[in-house]
């Protein structure tokens, strides 16, 4: 084979190789998130490499040094693909126009922009605050998420420590902490002391918790995978509810919120907002008629592929979720970490649900507002790439009629 012949089957096999990439990622993000082992994820990413690039290299090789093979038939693997991933990106870009929420009012501290942006890939430790502020049904409530800590030996504990000082210093009426607290089971000894600091105001009250301690948790896929008893046992001497496949009212000044958990598909799954009979008149509200019409609730949902099921109970208007770390590792575009985009999201959404603000319709007439945040921590491995880790703030607004 002469030497051009040799170059123009290197090529050849190099754009198919390439042309399998999209294919890759499709079928990696949906197998993902549910490997519980890191064994499990090399053994499947070699089985998907084989099977979306290797063999089309070769049959690219193959057919370039075949003669007489027709163009189209030559470069048909790589033109399909093309015309199919131009159609995804197409469909997911309407998905997510159609679904859009309300920017984030702010960064704290500011993002990274331009060129500084861009010359500053490792930010695993570059917390910010990321604040939202949505129009809804019930009463004025600021509520904090910290998400996804996983902690870890590789990450130094002062960083976590000033997660919790951020959330503090909100003065929140609300903490949620939806899950995946620990990378491995020997880092769960360190929850209690890590997370009994965490403080509210003091205009929620709940039966049973203390005046300044409104927080409440659900768990994920590590800590099920971690040791969930072990961890339970930690949040809770922390001063944290855990609401697993549960709910409760709290008291907001003279209102009420309903809080659910939902730790599907690894834990219990919330298929209700039902709740005890009220107590002092809490619980549901009595509109004209005499027809109940059910509290506004917050859901704490891991993973964001279940708001499909959870946007349609009655009563769900905001499901906090976290789970797939923003991507953790993504590509950056021009702008800022807003603008970056992830490659590798363990959800059978795919990039659907990635980070932010999405709104989806609910049968009951409301609009259910899916908060997806990029989270504290990082795993397997611990390191984030154009990807700072994030406390997220929500103000609730009361809607004026």
């Amino acid at each position: 084979m002469d030497e051009a012949r040799l170059i123009q089957a290197a090529l050849a096999a190099l754009v198919h190789a390439a042309a399998g990439t999209p294919i890759f990622f499709y079928a990696y993000n949906r197998r993902m998130y549910r490997m519980a082992k890191g064994m499990d994820k090399i053994n499947v990413s070699l089985v998907f490499s084989i099977l979306a690039m290797v063999l089309p290299a070769v049959l690219g090789w193959v057919l370039s040094i075949i003669d007489g093979v027709p163009f189209l038939v030559r470069w048909a693997y790589p033109i399909l693909v093309g015309l199919v991933w131009l159609g995804g990106e197409t469909r997911l870009a309407w998905q997510r126009y159609t679904l859009r929420g309300a920017p984030p009012l702010e960064f704290q501290p500011a993002q990274l922009q331009g060129l500084q942006f861009l010359t500053h890939p490792i930010t695993t430790l570059d917390l910010t605050r990321v604040t939202y502020q949505i129009a809804w049904d019930g009463p004025d409530l600021t509520v904090v998420q910290i998400t996804d800590l996983h902690l870890n030996e590789r990450i130094p504990l002062c960083f976590y420590q000033e997660a919790v000082e951020m959330a503090n210093q909100v003065n929140p009426d609300l903490i949620i902490l939806s899950g995946d607290f620990v990378t491995h089971r020997h880092n769960i000894p360190v929850l209690t002391e890590l997370l009994s600091p965490l403080r509210t105001s003091y205009r929620v009250h709940a039966d049973g918790m203390p005046a300044g301690k409104a927080v409440f948790a659900s768990l994920g896929n590590h800590d099920y995978w971690a040791g969930a008893p072990a961890i339970r046992e930690q949040v809770q001497a922390a001063g944290a509810r855990l609401l697993s496949g549960s709910c409760v009212d709290i008291g907001v000044g003279g209102d009420a919120v309903r809080l659910g958990g939902d730790d599907s598909p690894w834990g219990a799954e919330l298929k209700t907002l039902s709740s005890p009979p009220p107590e002092r008149g809490r619980g549901t509200a009595v509109i004209s008629g005499g027809v109940r019409d059910p509290l506004p609730s917050i859901i704490l949902s891991h993973t964001p592929d279940n708001i499909y099921r959870l946007a349609r109970l009655p009563g769900c208007a905001a499901v906090f979720s976290g789970h797939v770390h923003g991507g953790q590792m993504r590509l950056p575009l021009p702008g800022s970490a807003a603008s970056s985009t992830a490659l590798i999201v363990p959800s059978a959404y795919g990039r659907r649900f990635d980070r932010g603000h999405f709104v989806f319709p609910s049968p009951f007439g409301h609009a259910v507002h899916l908060f997806v945040s990029a989270g504290v921590g990082a795993a397997e491995p611990a390191l984030r790439l154009y990807c700072p880790p994030e406390v997220l703030v929500v103000r609730f607004i009361r809607q004026i009629p």
